[in-house]
């Protein structure tokens, strides 16, 4: 199980100047990787942590998390998500949400989740971990807007079953894959179909990219 420590640390850089960054370590952003293998990702000042993100335990690092980045507007107490980007193993791939599945969010406020409702038990039926954040493009800056944040950004749900699934991936016309929208079905039955013509991506590279990071 993975878990994910978020911390208010403060801590001087000369106690860990053996381990490595990637990016602005001493005033900026940056990820930190300590000599035990731990991992850091936030923000630095004078060569110093100084605001939390994620800091992550390489000895409780195991290999079936899943990060799920949500992409969408806030406004008037709506949150409407227009994509989704799967990432696991630095390895990963956004999903653009059709206009029918956006409005989903606008039908039902209280359900600003259902769009994307299968494929998050899709992946935890699969015993997927999903660290969740919410990133939001257009928003009011509302107490409602600022709530939504706190509630379901920096979320973690557990996988359902310990092992991780095989997913079933395959194409909704076998015959023309080009022209296909992509199926994905777990083990519990539990189905979600990629709309490929709001991607950038090909159907052929969505699948290949999928295959890496699911199965």
């Amino acid at each position: 199980m993975k878990i994910y420590n978020l911390i208010v640390v403060f801590l001087c850089l000369s106690s860990i100047s053996f381990g490595q960054c990637k990016g602005d370590c001493e005033n900026g952003s940056g990820k930190y990787v300590f000599p035990s293998g731990d991992k850091y990702d936030g923000e630095f000042l004078d060569g110093r942590i100084i605001f939390w993100k994620v800091y992550i335990r390489a000895s409780l690092k195991p290999m079936n998390n899943i990060n799920l980045r949500i992409e969408g507007d806030y406004e008037f107490g709506v949150f409407s998500m227009f994509l989704i980007e799967i990432e696991r193993n630095e390895i990963s791939i956004p999903i653009f949400l059709t206009s029918e599945q956006t409005n989903l969010g606008l039908e039902d406020p209280e359900e600003p989740f259902e769009a994307i409702m299968e494929m998050l038990n899709i992946l935890l039926d699969s015993g997927f971990s999903i660290h969740q954040t919410i990133e939001i493009v257009n928003g009011d800056e509302s107490s409602e807007h600022l709530e939504f944040v706190e509630n379901f950004n920096n979320k973690i749900d557990k996988g359902w079953v310990s092992e991780i699934r095989s997913i079933n991936i395959k194409f909704s016309n076998p015959e023309d894959p080009e022209d296909s929208n992509i199926e994905l079905e777990s083990v519990g039955g539990h189905f979600y179909t990629i709309y490929t013509e709001t991607n950038d991506s090909s159907p052929l590279e969505i699948v290949e990219k999928l295959k890496i990071i699911l199965n």
